[in-house]
């Protein structure tokens, strides 16, 4: 579980390395600061995302053109069956494939860091998802933090 969730983590930051301009890597970002990367594993790094960039950007259209297909399909009056199931196919087809090359590209980096780093980076992650949460930052005093069985007070 936990490495599955490194994988999301870095999956995310690929794929907003593939976005382009304005998007930065996680190795440029807060998140890496103090890791120790050498300049030899940041030009590695930076020559793993070149390399996969353009195959991430397209597989990451593919994905969102089969998405938008399903959303369209599911919010016409009347979704047909055969088509929907085509449809569903090809947007499984498309996350597996952009989910295989980001997976790719991750063991890729990881192999760039020492197992200091990786676990470091780990650690900073599991931090980061604590503190903001699958939604985003939780505004203060909202209580959405509080243990389940914590009563409010």
């Amino acid at each position: 579980m936990r490495l599955r969730l490194i994988v999301l983590f870095l999956v995310a930051a690929a794929t907003l390395a593939a976005q382009g301009p304005g998007m930065f890597p996680w190795w440029d970002s807060p998140l890496a600061k103090d890791l120790n990367l050498t300049d030899q594993q940041r030009q590695q790094i930076r020559d793993i995302v070149s390399a996969t960039r353009n195959d991430m950007i397209q597989l990451r259209a593919n994905a969102e053109k089969a998405e938008g297909e399903l959303s369209d399909l599911m919010n016409s009056d009347n979704p047909d069956p055969v088509r929907g199931n085509e449809v569903i196919e090809r947007v499984t087809v498309a996350r597996a494939d952009l989910m295989r090359a980001v997976s790719r590209m991750t063991l890729q980096l990881r192999a760039v860091l020492t197992l200091q780093q990786w676990n470091e980076l780990q650690e900073r992650q599991r931090r980061m998802r604590g503190r903001f949460g699958p939604g985003g930052p939780r505004p203060r005093g909202s209580g959405e933090s509080r243990s389940p069985d914590r009563k409010k007070e």
